[in-house]
C-alpha cells in the first residue's frame, strides 16, 4: 500500500466526497434549512452513477499505465537512500530563499487585505474570498514549501545548529500560514509530514488516520468559531453540512441545471486555470479586467443556483466542473488523465528520495483532493509547489557553483 500512496491518498478522498457526501445530505434533512437559501431536496442516484463511472474511469488509467508501461522502469530503478543528501550551506541558504519568497507573497497579500490578518478579523471569509488570485497567493503558497523542505533537510542534517534553523522555518511558516486563514493550505504541509512518516514506517496506520482527523477537526472548529454565531439553534449544525462533504450533493443539483437550464462551458475552466495565476495589474495593463476573463467555478454555481450568501462559491468538486464544461465524457475521460497522472506520481514517489519525495507527496495529494476542490484551484497549488521547488532548485545550484569556484573544486 506505501508504494501505491497516490492512489491510496486519491480512494480517500473519493470515498470522503462520496460516502460522506450522502451520509451529510440525509443529515441535512434533519433541519430545515429553508430560510438559510440552501435547499437539499435532491436525487443523488444518477450523481452516484456518474461518480462511480468516474472512478472506474480513473482505477482503469491507473491499472494500465501499471502494467504496460511503467512497471519495468520502476522495479530496475535503484532507490536513492536517505542518507545520501548531505546538508551544506547550498541548502541551508536555498531553504531561507524559498522562505523569504513566501514571506514577502504574505506581506503583499495582507497589504491587499488591508493589512488586516483574516485568522483574526471576525467575519474574515466574507472579504478575503473576494479579493482575486494572483502572484501574490502564488508566492505565499511558498511557505508550504518552505516547511517541506526544511522538513527533509533537517532529517538529513546532523548539526545542531542546522536541524534547530530548519525547524524554526518550519514553525514560522506554519505560524504565517495560519494568519492567513486558508485551511486547506495550513493542513497540506501537515498531512504530507505525517505521510511521509508512514511511507517510511516510522508512523502507524492507526495512528497515521487519527492524527489526519484531529488536524482536520481542529482547523474545522476553527473555521465554526471565526465564523460566529446568531441566535438559531441550527447555526452548528448548518455549517457543519455546508462544509462537510458538500460536493457530491452540489453535483447532484447541477445535474439538474445543465443543460436543462444553462449550456455546458465547453472548456472555460482551461481559461480559468491560465488567468487565476495572471496578476489583475498586468490583465488591466493589457486593456482588459482579470474579473471579466475569470470567474471561480464555486462563484459560477453559487449564481447558477440562486445563493445569497456572504463569502466565496460552492464546492462541488473537479466532476462538476468536468461534467459542467464536458458532459458525461468529460467526466469519463477526465478521470481517466487523473488515474494516469496519479500512477506517475506513485512512481517517482518510490524513485526519489528526500526534498524531491517531498515535491511529489504535496502533489499527490493536491491530485487527491481534486475531488474537492475545481480545476483552477489545483493547477494554481500545483504550480505555486513547483515553483518553490524550482526556487530551492536553483538558489542550491548556484550557491553550490559559486563555492566550488572560491574553493577551486571541479
Amino acid at each position: 500500500m506505501r508504494s501505491r500512496i497516490a492512489m491510496v491518498l486519491f480512494l480517500v478522498f473519493f470515498a470522503y466526497f462520496f460516502i460522506g457526501g450522502i451520509i451529510t445530505y440525509k443529515l441535512a434533512n434533519v433541519v430545515s434549512f429553508a430560510h438559510y437559501d440552501f435547499d437539499y431536496q435532491i436525487d443523488l442516484f444518477r450523481a452516484s452513477l456518474y461518480a462511480i463511472a468516474a472512478l472506474g474511469g480513473f482505477l482503469l488509467a491507473y491499472a494500465t499505465l501499471s502494467y504496460v508501461r511503467l512497471e519495468r522502469k520502476e522495479r530496475h530503478t535503484p532507490r536513492k537512500s536517505d542518507e545520501t543528501l548531505r546538508v551544506g550551506n547550498s541548502q541551508v541558504i536555498a531553504s531561507i530563499a524559498v522562505f523569504l519568497v513566501g514571506f514577502v507573497g504574505a506581506l503583499l497579500m495582507f497589504r491587499e487585505y488591508g493589512w488586516r490578518i483574516p485568522s483574526f478579523t471576525v467575519g474574515s471569509d466574507e472579504w478575503r474570498t473576494q479579493i482575486s488570485s494572483g502572484l501574490p497567493q502564488i508566492l505565499y503558497f511558498h511557505l508550504v514549501g518552505a516547511v517541506l523542505i526544511s522538513y527533509a533537510l533537517r532529517n538529513s542534517a546532523t548539526d545542531k545548529f542546522q536541524r534547530r534553523l530548519f525547524m524554526g522555518i518550519m514553525l514560522v511558516s506554519l505560524f504565517i500560514i495560519y494568519l492567513g486563514a486558508s485551511r486547506s493550505m495550513l493542513v497540506t504541509p501537515i498531512l504530507v509530514i505525517l505521510i511521509d512518516q508512514w511511507c517510511l514506517k516510522k508512523l502507524k496506520t492507526v495512528w497515521l488516520f487519527t492524527a489526519a482527523f484531529a488536524a482536520g477537526l481542529v482547523v474545522f472548529v476553527t473555521g465554526l468559531l471565526r465564523m460566529g454565531s446568531d441566535s438559531e439553534q441550527a447555526i452548528y449544525l448548518l455549517r457543519f453540512v455546508a462544509d462537510v462533504a458538500p460536493e457530491l450533493r452540489e453535483f447532484a443539483k447541477l445535474l439538474d441545471y445543465i443543460p436543462a437550464r444553462a449550456d455546458f462551458l465547453h472548456g472555460q475552466m482551461f481559461v480559468n486555470g491560465v488567468v487565476i495565476m495572471i496578476p489583475g495589474k498586468l490583465v488591466a495593463l493589457l486593456g482588459g479586467v482579470k474579473e471579466q476573463l475569470w470567474q471561480p467555478f464555486g462563484e459560477y454555481l453559487k449564481n447558477l443556483y440562486g445563493y445569497a450568501f456572504a463569502g466565496g462559491g460552492l464546492r462541488a468538486g473537479l466532476i462538476a466542473e468536468y461534467y459542467a464544461n464536458f458532459g458525461l465524457l468529460g467526466v469519463i475521460l477526465g478521470f481517466y488523465g487523473m488515474g494516469l497522472l496519479v500512477r506517475f506520481v506513485d512512481v517517482r514517489i518510490m524513485q526519489v528520495r528526500s526534498t524531491t519525495r517531498l515535491f511529489f507527496l504535496v502533489v499527490a495529494l493536491s491530485l487527491a483532493t481534486s475531488t474537492l476542490f475545481t480545476f483552477d484551484g489545483v493547477i494554481y497549488k500545483l504550480v505555486s509547489f513547483a515553483a518553490a521547488w524550482i526556487v530551492y532548485s536553483v538558489v542550491t545550484f548556484v550557491v553550490g557553483m559559486s563555492t566550488n569556484r572560491r574553493t577551486g573544486v571541479a
